[in-house]
């Protein structure tokens, strides 16, 4: 299990979550996910950066694409938990 500590979102993941249930539990979802070191959609070289960090304690990345029945003009997004575990951050990919 991940420690997260202090979740924080962006001023649009947190209006989205407002506004659009559906996204609002994906967005709950793919954090218990990114808890879990279930890390989304990466890529090979994104997943072994991951399995590095957690044995070095350094920064944690996870992808998860939006499912079909959240209505959003965004495909996914990012959940990225500091090195140091105090914060981890909901964002969208071009806010990165």
């Amino acid at each position: 299990m991940l420690t997260t500590g202090q979740v924080v979102v962006t001023a649009i993941i947190d209006s989205l979550m407002n506004t659009n249930l559906s996204f609002y539990a994906f967005v709950f979802t793919a954090l218990q996910r990114h808890q879990r070191l279930d890390f989304g959609d990466l890529c090979d070289d994104d997943l072994k950066a991951n399995l590095e960090a957690l044995k070095y304690n350094s920064r944690v990345f996870s992808v998860y694409f939006l499912p079909d029945n959240v209505n959003s003009d965004y495909e996914k997004i990012y959940i990225i938990t500091e090195a140091d575990r105090a914060h981890t951050t909901v964002l969208f990919p071009h806010e990165y």
